[in-house]
């Protein structure tokens, strides 16, 4: 009886894998590592098909046992080469009578464990394209042609580190020349195969270097959910002076002969023109490599820069090289990368995000003046209701919206780092309703501490938000400080039909809180090297989402409130509120989203310093049904969610629209008529 076996399994045992369809079938693509002995050859399979369709399966079968029968003895002897211990592995085209029939004759004659892949080839074609829908760790080396990137993905191999030569897969370097001295491509099926066995090959929680491709090298094409991932992937982008590469390609092409060079050039005639492509022949004609190297590294620098501009990566990180030396260039490279990765940019900072804020009450000390202020009639918010922007009414039923958050590293990643300071900062707009539309960057830097280069991670990553939202960022201002700092002062568009205020909740309104509760708490383990490795991303991935349904939640006239909620915690921001609405609030505490993880670090004592001050400053106002509320309800957030006062007739809507854009859509609580008491949790 035959025995079958699923693909994973067949592959996890290692065991030779014969397959038995024709040679054209294998050809075009095969199990890597598998062995043909052909049931059928190429002429006999055809020939077997057609009385198949045209006569009868029945037919087909005879004819087939004619062709099999006298090679019997043959298929044994060849079986026994490949599998001298008897247990092999059997596959045709879909497990079916090929396989099953060979894998029989295989038993029959002495052969102790013969399984058959179920599905047979078809199901390991399948099982290759889901493989890689696999998250891959990817690393990309980028840089212009000439640069020597094959090389030193061979050199970082010699390191240790795990790497993919794709142009190696391909027998191709994935240009006009990049044919030249490189054997037959693989068809497209059999280099997804090879390449899925190579990726197999690897520690899938290690970083895997790959060299930044276009989706065709040659005539082969990379998988389209690989080549998406490359796409979103860091990239290390090597800068090395265009003589130093021409120089290289002189030493990898002068070689190959000048009739392939000359193809090459007549290739990107278009591109280069008419007049540089006569240059560059006249010059192959007098054995000038170098001067033609550097006239089609014109075309290819223009080239492979705009492919770059079009990544769905921000996080382009760029390296300065001297040469094209690909054993110090590697080195130099990991160097890089380990300088990088030992950059702990909380350690530079006495505090962290939002919870570097003032204390509430020390705040408004600070802010208390006898000045007589003098406001232009068209600021219609402005520092009075503590809002989060000021707004400027432009007569025409429009308003401009102004706003400024920066603060100190709440994360040691730099390009995050850049990333949440202009999230928080673009929230304040969106938490009024409007629309982004211009960014100035606000940033100190200990410049005697921190490398320029961790600068430039800080900007990129806010210059990723900024872009992102429409709102790009178009200047700012630095300084020399003792602790970095990064911020934005931004410029914001709405129509006042949709301006929302935090003071203007009306008695009745259902309460609503779009992201979890803790940053603060994880942020603060975290900082205390007490965080689980597999909670340190939860508060960044938190801080770095947008709240920009706070957009279309300003066309929603039942929103009659809204806020985000940052550095003064759920409960400070509420009050604001409460005040400014003159109304009290009830809160379900267990209706309030908080990060499930965070209990265990309350319990280990992650409390962020801000939580206390927040309390002292608005503990007052509320009434608390177990004290242990407070570390919740306190907890400095950095780019926290919104805080939205809905009347109830339009909650519904609210709560679609929320559940659409996969945010807490379940209401917390209640604006009631004024109390003494301004909030009240139960």
């Amino acid at each position: 009886m035959v025995n079958f076996i699923n693909i994973q399994a067949a592959l996890d045992l290692q065991l030779p894998i014969i397959d038995v369809r024709s040679p054209s079938e294998h050809e075009k693509g095969h199990i890597p590592n598998s062995y043909n002995i052909p049931l059928f050859s190429n002429e006999e399979r055809v020939h077997v098909g057609t009385v198949y369709k045209q006569q009868s399966k029945e037919a087909a079968i005879e004819l087939g046992y004619t062709y099999v029968n006298p090679k019997l003895q043959t298929y044994i002897q060849e079986a026994k080469k490949v599998a001298s211990k008897g247990s092999v592995i059997i596959h045709c085209w879909r497990g079916g009578m090929r396989s099953q029939s060979f894998a029989e004759h295989l038993m029959a004659n002495g052969f102790d464990e013969v399984k058959v892949i179920e599905g047979g080839y078809k199901a390991f074609r399948n099982f290759v394209l889901d493989y890689f829908k696999t998250s891959f760790p990817l690393k990309i080396i980028g840089g212009y042609t000439g640069s020597g990137k094959t090389e030193i993905l061979h050199e970082l191999q010699k390191q240790g580190e795990q790497v993919i030569d794709l142009e190696g897969f391909a027998n191709h370097k994935g240009s006009a020349f990049g044919g030249i001295g490189q054997g037959e491509q693989p068809s497209v099926e059999q280099f997804e195969n090879n390449l899925q066995y190579q990726f197999s090959k690897l520690d899938l929680k290690r970083i895997i270097w790959l060299e930044d491709e276009s989706q065709n090298i040659g005539k082969v094409i990379l998988p389209a959910s690989l080549f998406h991932q490359m796409h979103k992937a860091e990239v290390l982008f090597l800068e090395i002076p265009k003589e130093e590469r021409a120089k290289h390609l002189v030493n990898g092409y002068a070689d190959c002969g000048d009739e392939f060079l000359k193809d090459g050039i007549l290739r990107i005639k278009k591109r280069l023109g008419g007049l540089r492509t006569q240059q560059a022949l006249d010059f192959l004609a007098c054995k000038d490599y170098y001067n033609v190297a550097l006239m089609t590294l014109n075309y290819y620098d223009k080239y492979y820069l705009l492919g770059i501009q079009k990544k769905m990566t921000s996080r382009i990180r760029k390296l300065k090289l001297a040469s094209t030396n690909h054993h110090q260039n590697a080195l130099d490279i990991l160097k890089h990368m380990k300088e990088m990765e030992n950059i702990k940019l909380t350690a530079y900072s006495h505090g962290a995000g939002c919870g570097c804020k003032i204390s509430p009450a020390l705040l408004s000390e600070m802010l208390h003046t006898d000045q007589p202020q003098v406001l232009d009639k068209n600021i219609i918010v402005g520092n009075s209701t503590r809002d989060d922007a000021a707004v400027y009414d432009m007569g025409d039923g429009t308003g401009i919206i102004t706003t400024t958050d920066f603060f100190m590293p709440i994360v040691d990643d730099p390009f995050t780092f850049g990333q949440i300071a202009a999230t928080n900062a673009i929230s304040d707009i969106f938490a009024m309703g409007g629309q982004p539309i211009m960014s100035i960057a606000i940033f100190g830097w200990p410049i005697d501490k921190l490398s320029a280069e961790v600068a430039r991670e800080v900007l990129a990553g806010g210059r990723d938000v900024c872009s992102r939202v429409g709102s790009p960022l178009v200047g700012g201002h630095s300084i020399d400080s003792p602790e970095p700092i990064f911020g934005l002062a931004v410029t914001g568009k709405i129509n006042l039909k949709h301006l929302k205020r935090n003071d203007s909740a009306t008695q009745g309104c259902k309460l609503y809180l779009t992201k979890p509760l803790g940053v603060g708490i994880l942020s603060t383990a975290g900082k205390q090297g007490k965080i689980d490795e597999k909670d340190i991303d939860i508060a960044a991935k938190s801080m770095t989402t947008l709240n920009s349904i706070g957009f279309e939640l300003g066309k929603i006239e039942g929103v009659k409130a809204m806020t985000d909620v940052t550095g003064f915690g759920l409960l400070g921001h509420l009050v604001e509120m409460c005040e400014g609405s003159h109304l009290s609030a009830e809160v379900q505490f267990d209706k309030v989203p908080v990060f499930d993880e965070v209990h265990k670090y309350i319990e280990q004592g992650c409390i962020p310093g801000g939580t206390y001050r927040n309390w002292k400053s608005y503990g007052h106002h509320t009434s608390l049904k177990d004290e242990r509320y407070k570390e919740i309800l306190c907890d400095p957030q950095t780019s926290g969610g919104l805080l939205i006062s809905v009347e109830e007739g339009e909650h519904l809507k609210v709560e679609q629209l929320l559940k659409e854009n996969g945010l807490q859509a379940v209401s917390i609580g209640k604006m009631k008529a004024q109390k003494e008491t301004l909030i009240n949790v139960v």
